[in-house]
Parts: C-alpha cells; sequence; structure tokens
C-alpha cells in the first residue's frame, strides 16, 4: 500500500502578498495580482490582407459598375421597341467584355465579382 502515489496538492503563493492561493487560480483572490501566463483566447494580430494597388481597385470599381448596368439592362429590356434586340445584344456584349477585362487584367485574384473572404 506504499507504492500508491500521493496526491500532492502544491499550493500557489502570491508573488505580490505573499497568500496562498488555489490551483487553477489565473488572480490572486487577495490583491488580484497575476498567478500565471494568460493565454489570449484570440489572435492578438489581425491576418495580412494583402492590398491591391490604387489603379487596379478603380478598374475593378469601374468594371463592376458597367457590368451591373449592363445587366440590369439586360434584365429590365422590355423588347416593345424595334431596337429591343438590338439593346438586349449590346447589353449582352458588354457584359463579356467587362469579363474579358476583369481576366486580362486580374482584377479579382481569383475571386470573381464579390470580395474575398479573410481566413481567421
Amino acid at each position: 500500500m506504499e507504492d500508491t502515489p500521493q496526491n500532492n496538492v502544491v499550493e500557489l503563493i502570491c508573488a505580490e502578498c505573499g497568500n496562498g492561493a488555489d490551483n487553477g487560480l489565473i488572480f490572486c483572490n487577495h490583491c488580484g495580482a497575476t498567478l500565471r501566463q494568460t493565454i489570449p483566447l484570440v489572435p492578438s494580430v489581425a491576418p495580412d490582407i494583402k492590398r491591391s494597388p490604387l489603379g487596379k481597385r478603380i478598374l475593378r470599381g469601374i468594371v463592376k459598375t458597367i457590368a451591373a448596368a449592363a445587366g440590369l439592362v439586360f434584365v429590365f429590356d422590355n423588347r416593345a421597341s424595334g431596337i429591343a434586340g438590338i439593346v438586349l445584344l449590346a447589353s449582352v456584349a458588354v457584359l463579356f467584355l467587362c469579363l474579358f477585362v476583369w481576366l486580362i487584367f486580374d482584377l479579382g485574384e481569383g475571386d470573381g465579382f464579390w470580395p474575398k473572404k479573410p481566413d481567421w
């Protein structure tokens, strides 16, 4: 029976006031001093999000605006007039042109027309 391990409870002693503290406490109950190192639950530094140059961001905004306008024309075209087919084809052509410019100038870094979500 002598071989059974004993439950040795080591009591922490506060370095500031000298009072004993229960095991597992982070702060002293008497003076509030830190008894052990705290561990942050969230990262202290936000992930490094790479920003594109100003010219690329401006061109991206212009292409998005033109594509949105062409998409609205395509959706709300009433096809009641004689030139409705031409307007419809022109809006489709402008949409494809915007997609072409987007891909040629690599404006989206692979994220299309939606902003990229950060990896936290």
